[in-house]
């Protein structure tokens, strides 16, 4: 009969199922890391930094906004890799979360576009411009310039 004692059997269990620790995270949220940080092009310096994936998270969302990205960039296997070799600690979310972020982003810009324009209605210019794609797609766009004390 094989001994207990020093066994690492009953930690290995709770790891599995300890609530505290979500599977696949082997990391501590809020552990600091220790990383180089380029402080110059002939100097790196020694510091320490906590992984937040909510800014990562935020900015991948702006991403795909600004460059005009397919939600569906999150599923392919290219981009899997290159997040996998760049921020090994950020999962990412499915596409049907990042398209979800990106209404949240809209209307959190939207409500505050309201409140800009609900100050001093007299100082904005509202311009629309038409026109048809080579495949006869009408497109219109709206645009509002807006002159603010700065």
């Amino acid at each position: 009969m094989e001994s207990t004692l020093g066994s690492t059997t009953n930690l290995n269990n709770h790891l599995k199922t300890c609530l505290k620790r979500p599977r696949g995270n082997t990391s501590n949220s809020k552990q600091s890391e220790l990383a180089f940080v380029k402080v110059s092009q002939e100097t790196t310096d020694l510091s320490t930094s906590v992984f937040d994936k909510d800014p990562v998270r935020k900015a991948l969302v702006r991403t795909i906004i600004m460059d005009e990205l397919s939600f569906k960039i999150v599923e392919r296997e290219g981009f899997k890799y290159f997040l996998s070799i760049a921020y090994p600690l950020f999962s990412l979310p499915s596409r049907w979360t990042i398209r979800s972020d990106c209404l949240d982003l809209f209307n959190s810009m939207k409500s505050v576009m309201k409140k800009c324009f609900e100050k001093d209605i007299s100082r904005f210019c509202l311009t629309i411009d038409t026109w048809t794609s080579l495949q006869r797609i009408s497109y219109m766009v709206l645009t509002a310039h807006l002159v603010d004390d700065e």
